[in-house]
């Protein structure tokens, strides 16, 4: 006997398919180029005398220097207090790169922002 499985149910097993597969994603070296713009972003964050603008440009360079959604959120989890944190999970790290993409580069253009839209992270 077949059981019919409402198509939400289907959706939320696909989804978690996909996390799981990125959740489960081989470690990366994250570039020095990467890291170096993580960290200036690291201290653009803490510094409350910048202007959301001044903040948001020193963010910017990060999602062109990693060179794609996988480098860039492994550089995050490394440096955390990049985003602002201590610690950086995966679920994070993801939550993190949608906020950046859609608040700074809502065309994908840049390199980690254009592989996060194709493998989805941004639907």
């Amino acid at each position: 006997m077949r059981t019919k499985i409402a198509p939400i149910a289907v959706s939320a097993l696909v989804g978690l398919i996909f996390l799981s597969g990125c959740s489960s994603t081989k470690e990366q070296t994250v570039s020095s180029a990467c890291n170096d713009a993580l960290t200036k972003q690291a201290a653009a964050v803490v510094d409350a005398s910048l202007t959301d603008e001044q903040a948001n440009n020193a963010e910017r360079p990060a999602l062109s220097a990693c060179k794609d959604a996988a480098e860039w959120m492994n550089g995050v989890k490394a440096n955390p207090s990049s985003v602002g944190f201590t610690t950086v999970t995966q679920d994070t790290a993801e939550s993190n790169i949608i906020t950046a993409c859609i608040m700074l580069d809502s065309a994908y253009s840049t390199p980690v922002c254009a592989d996060a839209n194709q493998r989805g992270l941004l639907d």
